[in-house]
């Protein structure tokens, strides 16, 4: 059996995140059922957060690709350690048309995970500092996002 949206639309829906919670949740739930997904505004993550990591995201891929290879996955430098996180350069005729740095978040709850690896601060200075905080920052927006969402479930905000 198949699930087709029967809804035709013109736009991507824009949820604002400060009406009131039950008018949030409301809009969360007519998006995700009739369109499948919609842009936030209001959300409350510091514009000038955006711009610092804006600013150091464009300094860090405008830097010559010897330079961004030294912090490479290790499936593209295997001199490297670092499987999952790290840069990833872009990859003439591979499934994806991007690069990247992945970073992530360091809970020790889930025991040894591989951590964040950066370029050296006078290579592509306050990169790590503007990337982790606005990480932060859109952390805390998922887990809003995710609270509403069940809440747009009929299910508790921890469901």
């Amino acid at each position: 059996m198949s699930i087709l949206l029967q809804h035709v639309f013109d736009e991507i829906p824009v949820i604002d995140m400060d009406l009131k919670q039950d008018e949030v949740v409301k809009q969360i739930r007519y998006a995700c059922q009739h369109i499948g997904f919609f842009y936030v505004s209001n959300h409350g993550v510091n514009r000038e957060i955006m711009k610092n990591v804006h600013k150091a995201s464009r300094k860090f891929f405008d830097l010559p690709v010897e330079e961004k290879m030294r912090i490479a996955r290790s499936k593209f430098n295997s001199k490297n350690s670092n499987k999952y996180r790290g840069y990833f350069p872009y990859v003439a005729g591979a499934d994806s048309l991007k690069e990247g740095l992945d970073v992530g978040v360091n809970n020790e709850k889930f025991g040894d995970m591989e951590g964040n690896v950066w370029v050296a601060d006078d290579i592509c200075p306050n990169l790590q500092d503007d990337v982790m905080t606005y990480f932060s920052e859109v952390h805390g927006l998922g887990n809003r996002l995710l609270k509403l969402m069940g809440l747009a479930l009929n299910e508790s905000e921890d469901y």
